[in-house]
């Protein structure tokens, strides 16, 4: 067990997280781009009214990547090395705030990570009223294994999972609607090319998400014809 020391002067979890998301897609869509530049293949959101969970398969923090890079907000986002085979990915997520986006969704969340060649998954807690009440705030990482509710995920070997509970906005399906076409908008374009999968609620999200498909009338492509993904609209 390790402490884990974040600096947060000058109310930066209220403005860089609370106040910088006021619905829930975007904050949702902040959490998933850190997925996204953590290399992750697959990411699996799991929506209710209780609890929210963002779980991927990603690089995963090791306890001095925690110390270093996500216990430091607002630094310069810094680039992973290239994971799973994957070509190099340009960062999607914000300079080092996107965490804080889970506290735009709800008042707690708790943290599970392991990074390749860890035994065992690391795991915190943050509080958003604890965190807003102190200018340095100091959780307990403790060695855990994955709760029942994520055991499918258990042979991982490298992951990362964020389960946000006192959520602070009802998930209705017109809610659900939204997060579809916002996820699918931002992280579906070059979906052939980044190995990027995403499932909401068990269901993988596609690009029919995307209403604007639908009023496409004129599409003009260069490239190779076997590249052209989209032709099957059409």
């Amino acid at each position: 067990m390790t402490s884990l020391k974040f600096s947060i002067a000058n109310n930066a979890v209220t403005h860089l997280g609370r106040n910088l998301y006021s619905t829930t897609p975007p904050a949702l869509a902040e959490l998933v781009a850190n997925s996204y530049d953590a290399y992750a293949t697959a990411v699996n959101i799991n929506l209710s009214n209780e609890s929210i969970s963002i779980i991927d398969n990603g690089k995963g923090l090791s306890i001095k990547e925690l110390e270093t890079k996500y216990a430091i907000i607002g630094s310069e986002k810094q680039k992973e090395v290239p994971f799973n085979n994957l070509t190099e990915r340009k960062p999607m997520g914000k300079k080092g705030i996107g965490k804080l986006a889970a506290f735009s969704l709800g008042d707690v969340y708790t943290v599970y990570s392991k990074s390749v060649g860890q035994t065992g998954w690391l795991t915190f807690t943050l509080n958003y009223k604890e965190m807003t009440s102190k200018n340095d705030y100091d959780v307990e990482v403790k060695k855990t294994e994955l709760p029942e509710e994520f055991l499918e995920y258990k042979q991982y070997s490298s992951g990362f999972i964020v389960k946000i509970t006192s959520t602070r906005r009802k998930i209705t399906a017109a809610t659900k609607d939204n997060i579809k076409k916002q996820l699918s908008r931002r992280f579906y374009i070059d979906h052939s090319k980044t190995q990027f999968d995403l499932k909401i609620d068990g269901k993988k999200l596609s690009l029919d998400a995307n209403e604007y498909y639908d009023k496409i009338e004129y599409l003009v492509y260069f490239g190779k014809e076997e590249d052209f993904t989209l032709k099957s609209k059409f």
